[in-house]
């Protein structure tokens, strides 16, 4: 089971202490990195998380998939089409679309267990299938 002790553990050193002073809230960031590894190892995804400057990544080969990210306070991203976050949007409507990244950005009381259609979705759509 992943913890924000094991996420830690995952970052270079460098890394963790250049997110522990550039934000406040990098427990959130790594509480909801550890829900999502728990859903990829739970799912059985083949999904490699990579620590960016203001995000961590999952990638399947490559391709981004979805991520939370750390633009204001840790949010959930998810690598879909506009159109396609239109169709889910019943499910869970985006707060935003961000062209810049071509993803959709989940408001930040979103849970993992209510997006969960959506990163299946995702992860399907990525992993060709």
């Amino acid at each position: 089971m992943w913890t924000i002790d094991k996420v830690r553990d995952l970052i270079q050193q460098e890394s963790h202490e250049d997110y522990e002073e550039r934000y406040a809230n990098v427990d959130e960031l790594y509480s909801r990195v550890a829900e999502l590894l728990n859903l990829i190892q739970e799912e059985n995804w083949s999904l490699t998380p990579k620590f960016r400057q203001s995000y961590c990544c999952f990638y399947f080969r490559g391709r981004r998939v979805f991520a939370v990210t750390l633009f204001s306070l840790p949010t959930f991203g998810i690598w879909i089409t506009e159109n396609e976050a239109e169709q889910w949007e019943s499910h869970c409507k985006p707060q935003r679309y961000d062209h810049s990244y071509a993803c959709a950005v989940y408001p930040r009381d979103a849970t993992v267990d209510e997006l969960l259609p959506i990163f299946e979705f995702a992860y399907r759509k990525h992993r060709g299938n």
